[in-house]
């Protein structure tokens, strides 16, 4: 069983996750991608959405438009905080991730989180909420305990093949009953590995990813890839 904890993929690419039976958390960054990709998932076996208003876009649109389908989906997210490559006011981010932070707090939904550069500052707010989280993409050597604390999941990106340190150590910290493994989409595996690859990599790479992480942990392919699956449908 393949499992992508999160990932961006087209409408016209959600056939090769159904004909690959690749379990899918699939997110929607903004409401109207969050429309189409729900209507086109609603009978899906293997494509879950998601959505929340990426800090990409927490400056066009607001928690009341997204709010509707936020009330359909499982899952929350990705939100949160970007310092490294968002140019939106932080201000504008911040408040946008509490709304939110909020709303799934109130519907008593999990959520997925993206802290690039704002790792502390988005684990002190973390802090004051209970619901479960998964940290996504998580490159940073700095304050792991912090989430470590607050039990929180965390999906290994494509960065693990290419040797990042952060993600190895990432790997090596966290245990088998906290990690998933995530694609971000055919764009992120292509800027993890400087590659120009169609939607089809993405299961050799998932199962790349779990053969890296059991080389790691000195643990089998078959007990990491359990606990991956068992996290990803625990997490629902």
């Amino acid at each position: 069983m393949i499992c992508d904890a999160h990932t961006h993929v087209k409408i016209d690419d959600l056939k090769y996750l159904e004909d690959n039976e690749i379990y899918s958390m699939a997110c929607a960054m903004n409401p109207i991608e969050a429309k189409e990709l729900i209507d086109k998932t609603i009978n899906s076996k293997y494509i879950h959405p998601t959505c929340g208003i990426h800090p990409f876009e927490s400056d066009k649109y607001t928690c009341k438009e997204i709010f509707p389908y936020l009330k359909i989906v499982k899952v929350i997210g990705e939100i949160g905080m970007d310092k490294a490559w968002c140019k939106v006011d932080f201000a504008t981010q911040r408040s946008i991730f509490l709304e939110q932070l909020n709303l799934a707090e109130e519907l008593n939904k999990p959520v997925i989180i993206h802290c690039k550069a704002m790792e502390r500052a988005t684990a002190e707010i973390l802090e004051n909420y209970n619901m479960e989280k998964i940290i996504h993409w998580y490159s940073s050597f700095d304050c792991l305990d912090l989430f470590f604390d607050m039990d929180c999941y965390f999906t290994i990106g494509p960065g693990l093949i290419a040797g990042d340190q952060s993600i190895i150590n990432l790997v090596k910290r966290t245990p088998l009953n906290r990690i998933m493994v995530e694609s971000d989409g055919i764009d992120g595996i292509n800027w993890a590995l400087n590659g120009k690859s169609s939607i089809e990599i993405i299961k050799s790479t998932l199962n790349t990813m779990v053969e890296k992480i059991a080389e790691i942990k000195k643990e089998p392919i078959e007990l990491v890839q359990s606990n991956i699956e068992r996290n990803f449908f625990k997490f629902f």
